[in-house]
């Protein structure tokens, strides 16, 4: 018969645990440089190049210990030239990300004492913590909780070396290296033990609840200042979405179907019509191409501030008064999210009364175009607030008619001023509006198509706008393509795009729409951001993506407003109500997997971004009532059970209540006696699922006192034989104290006692 000593789990032995220790700690160095790929592709080349170095490290444990021990002394001040010279040649953030990865990189592939494996995950963990700050990505989530499981095995495995090396901190020898992985692996199945995993996974989810209560009961503070130094930012932006964009650059970020935007809305239907969210607004045309003229970038790119909510007066009136706004009924806000490396400037409406910021921002308002940019693009997600936003495309600019850049009051702008082409470029706005740098044949050709329009007749500007729309539908069809013919020296292509009859795309759509509408002498500018979208029916919000990037255009109205104005074919006609076009609750609702994935990104953004004090209160009051409702249910289920056996007690006793008490007391009488008879006890279930050496040993302890107590004091009516009690003392003993190799069979032994007492 196979013995216990014949049952026992293999142990590991040091060079096991030093090995297991070197592949958890390159664990935990590739989960915490991994958090680079949230960040800008710029810094992924350096992220891969971390990862194959430390791959390499775990697969020949045995490369760092040939490397001569002074080139690891003159690692750290060569980390700190490099850092040095980074933080000279770029911004502060992205010299330090980089500093902390090349600091888990010399960490991670050099062999290690206990102190530098503390060193480790503490090198780690900030790395995780800081690019999860700066991006607040959903996968930051996961990969804390991932890094948290493996950082308690490591802990413990290292306890478990220090243990064997008797607390020694020393680099150890190098003979663990030569250990086979696939020896090591056997090793572990061999001592996998159900209870240990219990007790792992036990503790992994304590130590999570804990972290949840203590995220929940966290005091919020309101922060005047702005944290600088978690402030990430790259300075490009997606073409189409800054201060110069040509034709197709808006057209090719209409080909991707990445999610950029998500709007937490109250309902549905909140905004009438289907929303044109304003980004960039380009007054300046010229050789196919839209800019912010140079007169209003030296003008706005000096006003950065530092604020948290920001509430323009731009759109007043001569005495004073707000515009009025479409909003929703209730004044409820919509919070948008922004995705990084979209866009320097922030999708807003026409109007809107305020724009809250989550934390401090630096902002650029631009009162001219009323829109709101950041200094440069940020890496991570931004988050506001709207509150007042107007979608109705009107936008009151009761200051146009007056040169905004250093002009007397009341001076008017005169279109015949600025016939030269190669004069825009040093127009000042709102002169920029009306020029059309352009040749003279090409201006004849503008103004035969103007005539057509028209038919010689005298229109208003939105008169005007409604007929150039059906104009270019009638003889131009969509496309994403254009199939322009080679260029020609001095010849614009979107004059050649309208003598020719191609199909084209919003860009063409919305630059022939200006020349057309600046020919016939209203000022027009165009403008880039997006249209459209679709409903996530999973958690309701309104989701924008990168195919809904659109071009469209605002014309002057002569009274003091712009009107919005989408020439592309399908568009809402110029002139209809806000209300009558299709609105949100109009557009289809998107249930595939992918919207089904962006809607746990919603949840992190909703139940932990942007988990504030009020949030706080939330949660409090949520829990607050659902320990009231449990206590009262619980409550009113006791006094239910109470009120039934008091009443069961008190009717009167018949033959069916007597046999039922009858029955049940037979049953528990021989279930008490086939438990004492067979000696089956949960505590032996689980020592025959686990058969540890230690709940063995003290088994065996707690029966011998008990054994030792009835041999000292033996009752009158003793029955069992001395000799044999005597015998099966010699072997608890020999369980409790004794080598395990000398053991008799336990279980055997334990139940014997157990009937023998």
């Amino acid at each position: 018969m196979r013995t216990y000593a014949d049952k026992r789990r293999p142990q590991l032995s040091t060079e096991d645990l030093l090995h297991l220790r070197w592949l958890l700690g390159g664990v935990l160095a590739l989960l915490s440089v991994w958090t680079l790929f949230y960040l800008e592709p710029a810094i992924w080349p350096f992220g891969l190049l971390a990862t194959l170095v430390i791959l390499v490290a775990l697969a020949f444990p045995a490369l760092p210990g040939r490397v001569p021990r002074a080139v690891w002394l003159a690692g750290l001040p060569a980390i700190a030239i490099f850092f040095a010279v980074d933080l000279y040649a770029r911004d502060m953030i992205p010299a330090f990300v980089r500093l902390m990865v090349v600091l888990v990189l010399y960490r991670a592939v050099a062999h290690r004492t206990r102190r530098e494996d503390l060193q480790l995950v503490v090198l780690c963990l900030f790395l995780i913590v800081v690019t999860g700050v700066l991006t607040v990505s959903i996968a930051f989530s996961l990969q804390i909780v991932a890094f948290t499981a493996f950082a308690m095995a490591f802990l413990f495995v290292v306890n478990l070396v220090r243990d064997a090396q008797n607390e020694e901190d020393a680099l150890p020898s190098a003979e663990w290296t030569l250990i086979s992985r696939k020896r090591l692996l056997k090793r572990l199945w061999g001592i996998l033990d159900l209870r240990m995993v219990l007790l792992v996974g036990s503790l992994l989810a304590i130590v999570l609840a804990i972290s949840t209560a203590i995220f929940l009961a966290m005091p919020r503070f309101q922060m005047d200042g702005s944290l600088s130094l978690f402030q990430f930012t790259r300075g490009s932006s997606h073409s189409g979405f800054s201060e110069s964009i040509a034709l197709g650059e808006v057209t090719d970020i209409a080909q991707d179907h990445s999610v950029v935007m998500r709007v937490d809305a109250p309902a549905a239907a909140m905004q009438p019509g289907v929303p044109y969210w304003r980004m960039v607004v380009l007054d300046e045309y010229g050789g196919g191409s839209f800019r912010v003229s140079r007169a209003i970038q030296a003008r706005v790119g000096a006003r950065a501030i530092s604020a948290r909510e920001f509430a323009p007066d731009w759109w007043t009136g001569p005495a004073g008064e707000a515009p009025e706004t479409t909003t929703d009924e209730s004044g409820a806000s919509v919070t948008v999210f922004l995705e990084g490396g979209v866009s320097r400037y922030l999708p807003l409406p026409g109007h809107f009364s305020r724009v809250r910021f989550k934390d401090m921002e630096n902002i650029v308002p631009n009162p001219i175009f009323g829109v709101i940019s950041t200094p440069q693009s940020s890496a991570g997600l931004l988050s506001f607030q709207i509150e007042g936003g107007d979608f109705s495309g009107s936008i009151t600019d009761p200051d146009f008619e007056r040169t905004l850049l250093r002009a007397p009051a009341g001076a008017r702008f005169d279109s015949s001023t600025v016939d030269d082409r190669f004069r825009h470029r040093f127009l000042s706005y709102p002169a920029t509006t009306a020029a059309l740098p352009i040749e003279e044949e090409e201006r004849a050709l503008l103004r035969e198509l103007v005539d057509r329009i028209t038919g010689g007749a005298r229109l208003d500007p939105r008169t005007f706008a409604q007929r150039a729309c059906a104009f270019l539908a009638e003889t131009h069809d969509y496309a994403l393509s254009v199939s322009l013919a080679d260029s020609v020296e001095g010849q614009d292509p979107v004059v050649r795009w309208l003598r020719a009859g191609l199909p084209g795309h919003c860009e063409f759509f919305a630059a022939s729409f200006t020349l057309l509408c600046r020919t016939a002498g209203f000022p027009t500018r165009a403008i880039t951001g997006f249209r459209g979208g679709t409903w996530n029916s999973f958690e309701h919000y309104f989701m924008v993506r990168n195919s809904d990037a659109h071009a469209w255009c605002e014309v002057y109205d002569g009274a003091g407003s712009w009107f919005r104005v989408d020439p592309t074919p399908g568009a809402v006609p110029v002139g209809q109500a806000p209300g009558v076009g299709p609105s949100l609750a109009a557009i289809a609702a998107d249930r595939s997997m992918s919207a089904y994935f962006d809607s746990l990104r919603m949840i992190w953004y909703r139940r932990i971004v942007s988990f504030d004090k009020r949030s706080q209160r939330e949660v409090a009051g949520l829990l607050k009532n659902a320990s009231g409702k449990a206590a009262a249910e619980a409550g009113s289920v006791m006094g239910r059970l109470a009120r039934e056996v008091v009443a069961w007690m008190h009717q009167p006793w018949t033959l069916e209540s007597r046999g039922d008490l009858f029955y049940l007391g037979v049953i528990g009488i021989l279930a008490f006696c086939t438990a004492r008879r067979t000696g089956l006890r949960v505590s032996d279930l689980w020592g025959r699922m686990a058969r540890g050496e230690a709940a063995a040993r003290r088994k065996a302890g707690l029966l011998l006192r008990r054994l030792q107590v009835r041999l000292a004091e033996p009752k009158p009516d003793q029955r069992w034989d001395a000799s044999s009690a005597r015998e099966l003392e010699a072997q608890l003993i020999l369980i409790r104290y004794g080598r395990i190799e000398s053991w008799p069979e336990p279980l055997r032994v334990f139940r014997t006692v157990r009937r023998l007492l």
